[in-house]
């Protein structure tokens, strides 16, 4: 039993040591997607020289004042980076919002864990 308690206590003691880096990084904010197209917006992350290990994605979409579209739109979200002189994507989620229109009533905030 005392074996347990030394292990659990250094663990414990262990554990605190470890940091949570942990940063918001805000892409866009109440943009209007009124016609297809892309829409891109070059951030960068904060801590270069650390590795990310978990990515919450935060995806928001609402009706502007005016309305919905009566169209239904596929969003895809690219994480977009360049190794070695080579653009890759990297694709974190993706969503077809449903066809409604006026008819699009209620709160569609989506939050995914990729």
């Amino acid at each position: 039993m005392k074996h347990y308690l030394l292990y659990f206590f250094l663990l414990l003691s262990f554990s605190s040591f470890a940091q949570s880096n942990s940063f918001n990084v805000k892409v866009h904010d109440k943009t209007h997607l009124k016609t297809k197209g892309e829409y891109s917006k070059k951030v960068l992350f904060p801590v270069k020289d650390k590795n990310i290990s978990n990515i919450t994605l935060n995806l928001y979409l609402n009706c502007p004042d005016s309305g919905c579209s009566d169209w239904d739109y596929s969003i895809s979200v690219l994480l977009r980076t360049t190794e070695k002189g080579d653009t890759v994507n990297y694709q974190l989620g993706r969503m077809i919002t449903p066809y409604s229109g006026a008819y699009n009533q209620g709160d569609n905030a989506k939050t995914w864990n990729p």
